[in-house]
């Protein structure tokens, strides 16, 4: 009964603020920041083409942290058909002053090594991998990348103690260098 009493009620309440002529806003929310990817070179089209061409880099990087060398294969494949794409409408000059032709092909060429590799351990997938997420990187720097919701990670002993960088979409540490092995081994450098 109680409840059928406060249905009503609340019934009552909303039919009387619907017949006072005027829509008020239910909450003002002044305080609350809507974080928006951008780019200080690109316009919204090329942004979202960027954050595509992240997007379908993470699988890539999944699939080395699973050790799986076909799955790498694969997800390379898809990686290749969205850097082959990727042209940002940004007119042809700025394109090549920004260097991101030079990034495209480059990645294109590691992308390409991936999908040509016969490599059960996925350690040579990982060296391309590693040279694919320094020029990613740089690439989300040459068109001021912001907001992205991204994170550079880096593992210092990658490639015998070189140490090497790659890309996440999450502060957890899933090393894509070393797998199972040092699944945890890293930390996060940087934000975007």
């Amino acid at each position: 009964m109680k409840f059928l009493s406060l249905g009503i009620l609340i019934s009552g309440l909303f039919l009387a603020s619907c017949n006072q002529g005027e829509q008020k806003p239910i909450a003002n929310n002044t305080n609350v920041e809507i974080m928006v990817t951008v780019s200080s070179h690109l316009d919204n089209a090329g942004t979202l083409a960027t954050q595509a061409l992240i997007q379908s880099y993470f699988p890539l990087k999944d699939a080395l942290v699973a050790t799986n060398a076909q799955q790498t294969k694969v997800a390379a494949k898809a990686f290749s058909e969205t850097l082959l794409g990727y042209r940002p409408k940004v007119d042809s000059k700025a394109y090549t002053q920004l260097g991101l032709q030079v990034q495209v092909d480059s990645m294109v060429q590691e992308v390409n090594q991936i999908i040509a590799m016969n490599d059960a351990t996925c350690e040579h997938q990982r060296v391309a991998f590693g040279n694919i997420s320094r020029q990613l990187f740089r690439l989300m720097g040459l068109v001021q990348l912001k907001n992205a919701h991204v994170y550079r990670q880096y593992c210092p002993m990658a490639f015998n103690d070189q140490g090497a960088h790659w890309i996440s979409d999450t502060t957890e540490i899933r090393n894509p260098y070393f797998g199972k092995v040092m699944l945890e081994c890293g930390e996060v450098t940087d934000t975007l």
